[in-house]
């Protein structure tokens, strides 16, 4: 009787794992366009659901990421952290003053500025 009767005792109800706390907030709560950073549900940019996913283990994403670092590393060469960030700010400055400039312009502008104060 004693064992039968100490069993019930420790009985709980069960309760759903969505509603749980995780940092105190329920995790449960997410919709599909919102994600969880550092204790904050976030919600997600709209056009980022239309975005395929990238599947790093692919050898058609790996050839595309490989080429990509190719033509970054033969048209700016050797470049330091500094140099990179100095480069981002005077393509910023570029498309402040003129809006229409597309990024890539803005960044063959840039690149130019750039070497001609090197």
């Amino acid at each position: 009787m004693d064992i039968i009767h100490d069993l019930n005792r420790k009985k709980k109800k069960s309760e759903h794992t969505s509603a749980r706390l995780s940092q105190g907030k329920a995790t449960g709560s997410l919709k599909d366009d919102e994600y969880m950073l550092n204790g904050e549900i976030i919600k997600m940019a709209p056009d980022l659901k239309d975005l395929p996913e990238f599947n790093c283990d692919d050898p058609a994403s790996q050839a595309w990421t490989e080429a990509s670092e190719q033509r970054f590393k033969d048209k700016y060469g050797k470049i330091t952290h500094e140099e990179m960030c100095r480069l981002i700010e005077i393509q910023k400055h570029l498309r402040q003053e003129n809006p229409d400039l597309t990024p890539k312009i803005a960044a063959n502008l840039a690149w130019d500025r750039f070497q001609q104060q090197k």
